[in-house]
């Protein structure tokens, strides 16, 4: 194999394929980054067969060829050297990577080790906007659950109702749903594993891609960003059926500043560290108080006016968990529904925002 490349492109190409090879890995050879140089370009590959990414760039061709080399070792050589153009020549089991004034040799492996990265490209794919398919992404994960041991609930996810793609995640104490618009077909739904999600997110806001392509089977999903193939497993199993929990009747909403409740949580939760970061809410004639307490250090109040005539209302909630449930609204004051002590806090924005529900469960008292 005999190219020439841009510095600047295959740095970020190799920065990028790289996080697919960190971490422990009981095959050494997925440490490794596949290069598979043609007339067409450059095709990087690689894989810890939980995720796969095939990363494609341009490139002069002078002799085709496939390679296989140490991720880490040519992803700091690479984005170290400074030059605007790299020839990289394999020959004999070496890779030399020269530029002016530069020149240095790694062994390669065998390319025929690696594994096979392949996917169905006749499947129709599923066609999201980038810009949105990323908000639904990012005010969706933080609810899910980082135990592994319920693979079903370190997820998010992703499946059509009616003319939208909802995009769903929850823990068992708190839930967040966003839904999207869409084009193309889904057949079923997936269950995301929350790592890809979170190497998705990366992906798709480092990108500058308008679309995202999603292409699915039975066990594995193919994203299509731009110049990236990115392929995650799909967790087997059902998602819990969480709309039973969801109140189907918001009939009992309070209005607040939504910084102004940030600030009282956080302020609460100065004295709530030592005690499960538990925080309560009483919900009174026209005011909310935002409290918290502990027997060696003390408590603390904060007072916020509301339009609130019902019965007085204490509810305990994990301000760890309440916290990002508020931050991923974005309108200035947000509608917090409450029923009883016992019934899910519904938070939205203010105005309702139909496509977007944060949920979070109180603690029993």
């Amino acid at each position: 194999m005999k190219i020439s490349v841009s510095q600047k492109l295959l740095a970020k190409a190799l920065i990028s394929i790289s996080r697919i090879t960190v971490g422990k890995t009981t095959l050494p050879i997925l440490s490794n980054i596949l290069f598979k140089a043609n007339e067409q370009g450059l095709v990087l590959e690689a894989s810890n067969l939980e995720t796969s990414m095939i990363y494609e760039l341009g490139c002069k061709t002078e002799v085709a060829g496939e390679i296989l080399v140490p991720a880490k070792l040519i992803t700091d050589i690479v984005s170290n050297v400074k030059a605007d153009k790299l020839q990289l020549v394999a020959e004999g089991g070496v890779l030399e990577v020269v530029s002016e004034g530069f020149d240095s040799r790694l062994n390669l492996a065998n390319p025929e080790d690696f594994v096979t990265i392949s996917f169905d490209n006749t499947i129709k794919p599923l066609k999201l906007k980038s810009e949105q398919l990323l908000e639904g992404l990012q005010k969706t994960s933080f609810a899910s659950s980082v135990d592994q041991n319920h693979p079903s609930l370190s997820s998010v996810y992703l499946y059509k109702k009616s003319d939208q793609v909802v995009l769903v995640a929850t823990d068992s104490y708190r839930l967040a749903e966003y839904k999207i618009g869409f084009e193309g077909q889904i057949e079923s739904g997936l269950l995301l594993p929350l790592m890809s999600v979170t190497e998705l997110i990366r992906i798709i806001s480092q990108s500058e891609a308008k679309e995202v392509q999603v292409l699915s089977d039975d066990k594995q999903a193919l994203f299509i960003i731009d110049e990236i193939r990115f392929i995650t497993r799909l967790i087997e199993g059902n998602f819990p059926d969480y709309q039973m929990i969801v109140p189907t009747e918001l009939n009992n909403q309070v209005s607040l500043n939504r910084q102004e409740l940030i600030d009282a949580i956080r302020m609460a939760d100065v004295f709530s560290r030592e005690n499960s970061h538990i925080i309560t809410l009483l919900f009174r004639n026209g005011n909310l108080t935002v409290k918290s307490s502990d027997t060696q250090f003390g408590h603390n109040s904060t007072d916020l006016a509301i339009s609130y005539d019902k019965e007085d209302l204490n509810i305990s909630l994990n301000a760890n968990y309440l916290l990002p449930s508020i931050k991923a609204i974005d309108s200035e004051d947000i509608l917090v529904n409450v029923v009883s002590q016992n019934d899910p806090v519904v938070i939205n924005s203010s105005p309702v925002n139909p496509d977007q529900l944060q949920l979070i469960m109180p603690l029993r008292s």
